[in-house]
């Protein structure tokens, strides 16, 4: 049951980040908000790591891990969370959220089919809820002051594809490294490779307000720091399918957040979505 409420907590923390990031686009760069979040998060997993787990050098030090981090680091935090944040600048969170947590079937029915998991018919109605909820958030009738771009819609699919290989790969490499010292190897890999890069890009940090960047960095805090390692110890506890289903069913939370602190509209059809996901939630969790 802890598993479950690990994917809750999850749920909500990316909400609260995912509003977090829509007040830090404002005027900004969406690389430099990427970016910007990585550190605080990283510090976040150091903490979580020295507070739950043994630090044991040999996990640091093995080549498939290390190799597992790289990868699922680049594909989860920086590839597919820069096309989340780029989509959210386009078309905001009401749009972009249902659309790049779409991600949660294709991973759902990948470990299914290759990794063994069990099919239940709670399962199986809560992932037709999602896509039906989905289905309706994404082709709502657009009647608020968001601009719907084609570029932001190719950003939210991109993310939800990135993702989608992302989660897989973590539930592989889980098999062998513990799942907070994991969360810790990845944010340490990505800190290293993404540093030249925002180092180059520096100077646009001056199109933020201070406020700007202080919602991005608690946004990468919860969403990256917190997220990450309730992400890993929930699919220890109940498997990737059912931690990537509850944990991203949250566009209740973040379209109404959206509705009151950033002023995005989102319409009847999006709240009915939004309903027909968290139901899709109970289904999982009891059945």
């Amino acid at each position: 049951m802890i598993g479950y409420i690990y994917a809750v907590i999850l749920a909500i923390s990316w909400s609260l980040a995912a509003i977090l990031y829509g007040y830090s686009l404002r005027h900004g760069d969406a690389l430099i908000v990427t970016l910007i979040r990585i550190y605080p998060a990283l510090i976040v997993t150091i903490i979580a790591t020295m507070l739950m787990e043994p630090f044991d050098i040999e996990y640091l030090l093995n080549p498939y891990l290390i190799y597992m981090a790289i990868i699922t680091g680049a594909l989860g935090i920086l590839i597919g969370s820069y096309a989340y944040i780029y989509a959210i600048k386009n078309v905001g969170v009401t749009i972009t959220y249902p659309i790049a947590f779409s991600y949660t079937l294709y991973v759902s029915l990948i470990t299914v089919l290759m990794l063994g998991e069990p099919l239940s018919i709670g399962l199986i109605i809560g992932l037709c809820l999602q896509l039906t909820g989905i289905i309706i958030l994404s082709t709502r009738n657009n009647n608020s002051e968001i601009l719907h771009t084609q570029k932001g819609v190719l950003a939210a699919i991109i993310a939800s594809i990135a993702w989608t290989s992302n989660a897989v790969l973590v539930k592989i490499a889980l098999f062998t490294a513990p799942p907070v010292l994991f969360a810790l190897m990845r944010l340490l890999s990505l800190s290293v490779l993404s540093t030249p890069i925002f180092l180059a890009r520096y100077n646009k940090i001056k199109e933020f307000s201070n406020s700007e960047i202080l919602a991005a960095c608690i946004g990468g805090a919860l969403g990256i720091g917190v997220g990450i390692v309730l992400y890993h110890l929930a699919i220890m506890d109940i498997g990737a399918a059912r931690t990537t289903i509850i944990s991203s069913s949250s566009p209740g939370l973040s379209i109404l957040l959206a509705l009151v602190l950033l002023k995005e509209r989102p319409g009847k059809r999006a709240l009915l979505g939004a309903i027909l996901v968290t139901i899709a939630i109970m289904f999982v969790i009891l059945f």
